[in-house]
């Protein structure tokens, strides 16, 4: 598993990387919307981390965070305490992404 920001790499790399059997997981990533909607299941099967170094949600610009809560990727929350990521937070990825979040 690698953790990577897949926007940043070339289809080649990330192509490369799963015929390898590498799970890729986004992580830190800057990715918009439409970036987050090509590559999450294609090939990117996880996601590090939800919320952290990641653009917020905007109504003119929704970012990659509702892309992972329409792709569903399995994802991971930072340190779940209500403090590193607020509890409504937690509970909105929960109802987002269901058995799909660690």
């Amino acid at each position: 598993m690698i953790t990577l920001a897949p926007e940043l790499q070339d289809q080649e790399i990330l192509a490369y990387l799963h015929q390898q059997g590498v799970v890729l997981s986004s992580g830190h990533s800057n990715a918009t919307y439409a970036e987050g909607k090509a590559f999450l299941n294609k090939p990117v099967q996880a996601v590090t981390h939800l919320y952290n170094a990641m653009p917020p949600m905007h109504h003119r610009e929704p970012g990659y965070i509702p892309a992972i809560f329409e792709e569903r990727p399995y994802t991971s929350i930072v340190v779940a305490d209500g403090v590193h990521v607020d509890f409504t937070m937690i509970r909105l990825a929960k109802r987002e992404l269901g058995d799909k979040l660690f």
